[in-house]
């Protein structure tokens, strides 16, 4: 997930840089980025969750299936931390650096 944002945002540096040369704020542009990738792994995970249900389904119509809720939810909610932490880590790094240069050197 990590390599994914880092490559993403690295695809929209000139974006951001266009944003940061026509007076957004370095904290605004980082709210953009980090809720359109919050909805994403969020989005994401409900697919995800809805797709495993439904895979599922035909193994939790037997009389014999015991599903472990509690480790399921345990096991998303780290998913969703983890997630949360990289997009604020690579929203945070792509925000200490100048982009308004590069959008010059174009």
């Amino acid at each position: 997930l990590g390599i994914v944002l880092l490559r993403n945002m690295l695809d929209r540096k000139h974006e951001i840089a266009l944003m940061q040369a026509i007076g957004f704020g370095k904290n605004k542009i980082f709210k953009v980025v980090f809720l359109e990738n919050f909805l994403l792994l969020t989005v994401g995970m409900f697919v995800g969750l809805l797709s495993s249900l439904i895979g599922m389904l035909p193994s939790m119509l037997s009389r014999s299936f015991e599903m472990q809720v509690d480790m399921m939810i345990i096991i998303l909610v780290l998913i969703f931390i983890n997630g949360l932490g990289w997009i604020y880590f690579t929203a945070r790094s792509m925000m200490k650096s100048y982009m308004i240069a590069e959008l010059k050197s174009e």
